[in-house]
């Protein structure tokens, strides 16, 4: 009997074993389920582990991004300002521009 099929029936493999084994396989059976018990829980111990960990990282480098976003923001209001300001400027020289043009036009 394949005791990892989706088939496996534990109570018929059960009576199967404790009529057909003798003692020593009996142990023998109990020891090898016990190794297999202890294994498996060792492997689940060690993915719940893993996946905390990688949880706790994942966490961890949300949080970071959050606060490099925080100073993205900032910055991206200083470079709007600046933007502005630039903007501001460039008109008023382009003002200043077309009021020289019109005065080196205009005769005396």
């Amino acid at each position: 009997m394949d005791l990892d099929s989706t088939a496996f029936d534990a109570k018929a493999y059960y009576e199967q074993l404790i009529t057909t084994a003798s003692l020593p396989a009996l142990l023998r059976k109990e020891n090898e389920l016990l190794t297999e018990i202890r294994e498996l829980d060792s492997e689940r111990q060690s993915l719940v582990y893993n996946h905390h960990h990688e949880l706790i990282a994942a966490s961890d480098t949300i949080a970071a991004m959050k606060a490099r976003a925080e100073n993205l923001d900032a910055e991206m209001d200083l470079l709007k300002a600046a933007f502005s300001e630039i903007s501001r400027l460039s008109a008023e020289v382009a003002i200043e521009h077309a009021r020289a043009g019109d005065a080196a036009s205009t005769p005396p």
